[in-house]
């Protein structure tokens, strides 16, 4: 992270000359989704994209939501000349009040993106080139079980990430707000038992416990 913090780009002024926003339709999910916390959730979270361009034509992209378009992009398309850090910062500033989980919050981490995708492209490299990375690959990880699926239903869920090629998993636990611990237990020994001692296995509980329950959580686990 220090080297991140210490890149060139970072000091390189720029600025926007063009954005566009693409609102997706909904797009729901073959079952309804529940974590420790919520739902049921019935539709993909992404629902839009922004690309936007430097004075060189030079375009960055992520995904995000018509909150980005109404609470970011008025700060950047200004015509002024900004440095990545006074970027970000100027923007910051200007949504902290809205609070550090609001979806102003999510929409500031999701521009984030595009500048750095707009940073590695003046570079001329990769982005994770640019951030300095040594290794051309990164695992990437399954995201599923939700607390809602029937035994069968996660169970063809596991069966088909591991014919996709996973061998990394996140499950979620802590069902109903963390009252059926002895069925979660259930859950994890299952996916463990699925996906043989091998492949890593992540436990999601979306924060709803301080450490000492958390601990107290995954001590049961540990044997999976």
């Amino acid at each position: 992270m220090i080297q991140q913090f210490n890149l060139p780009a970072y000091d390189e002024p720029f600025r926007f000359t063009k954005a566009v926003f693409t609102q997706f339709e909904p797009i729901y999910i073959p079952i309804d989704f529940y974590d420790s916390t919520g739902g049921p959730f019935r539709t993909n979270s992404m629902d839009g994209w922004l690309e936007i361009y430097d004075q060189n034509g030079i375009m960055g992209q992520c995904p995000c939501s018509s909150e980005l378009v109404r609470v970011v992009l008025p700060f950047l398309m200004t015509g002024e000349t900004k440095t990545y850090r006074e970027w970000y910062d100027l923007v910051y500033w200007n949504n902290r009040n809205r609070g550090f989980s609001s979806e102003a919050a999510v929409e500031l981490g999701r521009l984030d993106i595009a500048l750095h995708d707009i940073m590695a492209k003046r570079a001329g490299l990769p982005l994770h080139k640019l951030l300095g990375a040594k290794r051309d690959w990164v695992k990437v990880y399954a995201s599923g079980c939700g607390t809602g699926l029937t035994r069968q239903q996660m169970i063809q869920e596991v069966e088909g990430f591991l014919k996709d090629g996973y061998t990394v998993f996140k499950m979620k636990a802590a069902t109903r707000f963390g009252s059926e611990l002895d069925k979660d237990i259930e859950r994890v020994a299952l996916v463990r038992e699925m996906i043989g001692p091998d492949c890593e296995l992540a436990v999601d509980v979306n924060q709803l416990w301080d450490a000492e329950h958390a601990l107290s959580f995954a001590k049961r686990i540990e044997p999976y």
